[in-house]
């Protein structure tokens, strides 16, 4: 059975984007926060790729309405949700309205989104 790593839309999905997440992220604590169902793979790859080299990374999950979320993972780090992709917008909206409403509170550095594919151009990274 292959890892995640070596499929072929994930691996696809890291060569674009990941250089570019790797200098975001740079050497700032850091949280890849999935979107549950659809971000799942991809979040979980991009944090696999990112921690053979980065120490300072958490990953958690939530929906796209914030329910969910481990907020100790997210607090004080710069913050990337992963979705599979956006199509409408609708997910990217509220994930992104969810996390900025805990921002100062959980004093978050940065967010950031990353999607395999963006139909509406709203992604900071995408395929």
């Amino acid at each position: 059975m292959k890892s995640l790593l070596e499929l072929e839309p994930i691996q696809k999905f890291i060569k674009t984007i990941g250089k570019d997440v790797e200098k975001y992220l740079g050497e700032d604590p850091s949280c890849i926060v999935y979107l549950k169902p659809d971000g799942t793979f991809y979040g979980v790859a991009l944090y696999e790729w990112l921690r053979r080299k980065k120490n300072n990374l958490s990953l958690t999950t939530m929906g796209d309405d914030g329910k969910g979320l481990d907020e100790s993972k997210v607090k004080g780090r710069k913050v990337l949700i992963v979705d599979n992709d956006i199509i409408t917008g609708k997910g990217y909206k509220r994930s992104m309205e969810a996390m900025r409403e805990w921002k100062e509170r959980l004093q978050i550095k940065d967010i950031k989104f990353a999607a395999l594919m963006d139909r509406v151009g709203l992604a900071d990274f995408s395929v």
